[in-house]
């Protein structure tokens, strides 16, 4: 569904334009997941796997906290161990947030500090790997850590890079709990059509502009011919955000003043 990202573009929010690429990709992977697993009908459902809104997404990048605080019951002191490791990660973030750091100082903060910690982890990973049962809660999750390590260490690479993907989920929460509302997109091309607008509104919450507003003012600019690449969320906000910001506050005022009139 649709919140992309323009990868390196430093004026957006800190994951806003990243945040628009991994709504769309998976909300496409619903729409896939869901027309496999059926055949085709008059409509096509828009997937509906309960199982999806109850576990966290299997592309996470980072390791699941959830899993490891699942084996906390079982195995809690080794649980507690990775529970910590985790913890020095966040500290970091908050570290930067106390002081309030840019990307740039955010960065250079992570290759200070981080690299440690993740080669630290990391080497505990594979010891513990060896001590525990595979198929225990504590095996999974650190299998599932291992799994996903390339992913875990990407955040080194851009200080607009979040540890996790939450802000992702988040935006994605509209979409499981739409599908208790709206079951059926149609067909293929409308489920399509579904994760652009979703991705479009998505991006517009997080950059703080009303999807109402957004979406009224781009059909109308659309259909004057102007180019769509001038009308993403940020774009449109750049340059045509004031001047319609202005025109609305114009228009409540006069409205205002008719009806105290």
């Amino acid at each position: 569904m649709a919140v992309g990202p323009a990868h390196r573009e430093a004026q957006c929010r800190p994951d806003a334009e990243f945040l628009r690429r991994s709504e769309v990709a998976a909300i496409r992977g619903f729409a896939r997941r869901g027309s496999a697993r059926r055949r085709p009908t008059r409509s096509t459902r828009c997937s509906h796997d309960r199982s999806a809104e109850r576990r966290p997404a299997t592309r996470r990048a980072r390791p699941s906290a959830q899993r490891v605080s699942r084996a906390l019951d079982k195995d809690p002191v080794l649980a507690q161990e990775a529970i910590d490791w985790i913890a020095q990660l966040y500290a970091i973030k908050s570290a930067a947030d106390e002081q309030k750091l840019g990307f740039d100082e955010l960065h250079a903060l992570r290759h200070e500090r981080a690299p440690a910690i993740l080669a630290g982890f990391k080497e505990w990973l594979d010891v513990r790997q060896t001590q525990v049962l595979p198929q225990s809660g504590l095996g999974k999750a650190i299998s599932y850590a291992l799994g996903q390590w390339e992913a875990l260490n990407r955040f080194l690479e851009d200080g607009r890079l979040e540890l996790d993907n939450n802000r992702s989920e988040r935006a994605l929460r509209a979409v499981a709990v739409g599908r208790k509302n709206w079951m059926f997109f149609g067909n293929e091309r409308g489920g399509q059509t579904g994760a652009v607008f979703y991705s479009l509104i998505a991006t517009c919450k997080a950059r703080g502009i009303d999807p109402k507003v957004y979406i009224h003012e781009g059909v109308l600019r659309l259909a004057e011919g102007e180019d769509p690449k001038t009308l993403t969320p940020r774009e449109w906000q750049a340059r045509y955000g004031a001047v319609v910001a202005d025109r609305r506050s114009y228009m409540l005022q006069q409205l205002v003043g008719k009806l105290r009139a």
